[in-house]
């Protein structure tokens, strides 16, 4: 999903309604990921229902501590705000969405994470799972000033009482699936 928001390749194949939706679904996926993650690293263990990081690691593995980390801890309330929940802290202005700085910030954090969870997994798991050489070359790679930026007539939510012309999660389905037709 960041290779493909770095570089939008399969825009000038699309119809420029399809490529927007599909701009959304790319921006959403990744944010939601990278939420869950961030939350894996910072999350204590519980038995009953949510995976951690310290699950899978040495007693000495130090979670992700947000107080500590300011930036880690911004851009995951901008995550909860902006993308995986209904609030009314979403907005429609572009310097308070999930930029390409945002997101490659997001890629340099989840990095050094999972590098710090490899270096201190429990001896029966395996660290190819954590996808270190991908996430390595997504951290190496540089912002393009061409990457995807959202386009300022789209909004999630309207934040006017006007109805503004939206790209909605419920849009997003149905013009995936126009695409594989």
């Amino acid at each position: 999903m960041y290779a493909l928001l770095r570089k939008p390749v399969y825009r000038s194949k699309l119809e420029s309604d399809v490529a927007e939706a599909v701009d959304d679904a790319l921006l959403v996926a990744f944010c939601t990921h990278a939420r869950n993650l961030l939350e894996f690293f910072f999350r204590d263990p519980d038995t009953n229902y949510y995976a951690a990081a310290m699950d899978y690691a040495n007693p000495n593995y130090e979670k992700l501590d947000l107080e500590k980390n300011p930036n880690a801890k911004t851009l995951y309330k901008q995550l909860c705000a902006q993308i995986n929940h209904l609030t009314y802290k979403r907005t429609d202005a572009d310097n308070k969405k999930i930029l390409p700085p945002q997101r490659k910030d997001l890629i340099d954090i989840i990095y050094e994470q999972a590098t710090r969870l490899a270096r201190k997994l429990k001896s029966d798991y395996d660290k190819q799972h954590l996808h270190l050489d991908r996430l390595a070359d997504a951290a190496a790679a540089k912002i393009e000033a061409k990457g995807l930026r959202p386009a300022p007539e789209r909004f999630f939510i309207p934040t006017e009482t006007e109805v503004t012309n939206s790209t909605a999660p419920s849009d997003v389905g149905v013009n995936i699936l126009r695409l594989l037709k």
